[in-house]
């Protein structure tokens, strides 16, 4: 065995597989219907490892930002029981456990790499389209 093959077999242990991702893929699915029917909620996103395609299989979760229509409220943690009851409740039947984990939630999962869902708020009523005409000089 020389050094490169044994490089690229380490690399290989260590890529998620595409069972993973496939298992991933249907975790968001579930993640998003909870969040957008049990919260005021209209998307989530991917962000971190798994979205950068920098994962490590078995230390790596799935990172999420569930973006909320509602103002902020002023206890951070007020956000995270909520998105924690709402989503240990549309998932039970699908999830190992679903625990606060600041500065999220986190899912763990019978297959696939466990999750983490923060509550996201945006903090102005800055639009895209409003960025836009501002950049034009309107």
């Amino acid at each position: 065995m020389t050094v490169q093959s044994y490089l690229d077999d380490a690399v290989a242990a260590m890529t998620p597989s595409a069972e993973d991702r496939t298992v991933a893929s249907a975790h968001r699915t579930a993640i998003q219907d909870a969040v957008v029917a049990g919260m005021d909620a209209f998307r989530i996103f991917e962000t971190g490892s798994w979205s950068h395609g920098t994962a490590l299989r078995v230390w790596s979760d799935v990172d999420y930002f569930a973006s909320m229509r509602h103002v902020r409220p002023s206890q951070s943690y007020d956000d995270i029981l909520q998105l924690k009851n709402v989503l240990a409740d549309k998932l039970r039947w699908y999830a190992r456990s679903v625990t606060i984990d600041r500065p999220g939630v986190r899912i763990e999962w019978p297959s696939g790499p466990p999750t983490e869902v923060m509550p996201a708020h945006i903090t102005s009523d800055v639009t895209i389209g409003s960025l836009i005409q501002r950049a034009r000089g309107g």
